[in-house]
């Protein structure tokens, strides 16, 4: 067990790097989006000449930000969650804590099960994009650049997903609450 709890770790710490990456991409993405989107208004409103590179550069960056965001908020356990079943649990188990434990491990293989589902889907039609060469109205770029937001999204989900499942519950909740005490 001692070996497992060192691997566990290990990728945990990891996938942690992973989440600092995301979290700085998130933020540097946002504030390019901020940016560029005050420009169009600027550019469309003001000076009635609209930047139509502006608008489509916003939506493919915003489609990359929700994907690494959706990443960043597996790992930290931040979706939103319907607590129905917790609360059932917790008055009708007789050891909820760890009933909820493997609820929350089950709920997150079926998650972890569904984007693998996803991925294999997902990526079909990204090939289908590949083969005809497409590129992008106003910028004149690879539609591939914007697709494959999806994959890499979808992949550090599934890797933040695994984390979660490896994880001993015990040493997640203590990272999580070193976490909450760093910020």
């Amino acid at each position: 067990m001692d070996t497992y709890r060192k691997m566990t770790k290990a990728l945990y710490r990891a996938n942690e790097s992973f989440a600092k990456v995301e979290g700085f991409f998130i933020s540097i993405s946002m504030a390019i989006l901020t940016v560029v989107m005050t420009y169009q208004v600027i550019t469309r409103y003001f000076l009635g000449i609209p930047a139509t590179w502006a608008e489509e550069f916003c939506r493919y960056l915003f489609i990359w930000t929700s994907y690494i965001g959706g990443a960043y908020a597996v790992f930290h356990w931040n979706h939103i969650e319907i607590d129905l079943m917790d609360n059932i649990i917790r008055k009708r188990a007789g050891d909820p804590e760890r009933a909820l434990r493997v609820l929350r491990k089950v709920s997150i293989l079926l998650v972890v099960a569904f984007l693998a589902y996803f991925l294999s889907v997902y990526s079909a039609f990204v090939q289908q994009i590949a083969a005809h060469g497409q590129k992008s109205a106003a910028m004149k770029i690879d539609m591939l650049i914007p697709m494959y937001s999806g994959i890499a999204g979808i992949v550090l989900m599934i890797i933040h997903g695994i984390t979660l499942i490896l994880m001993p519950e015990e040493d997640r909740g203590s990272t999580a609450e070193k976490e909450g005490k760093a910020e």
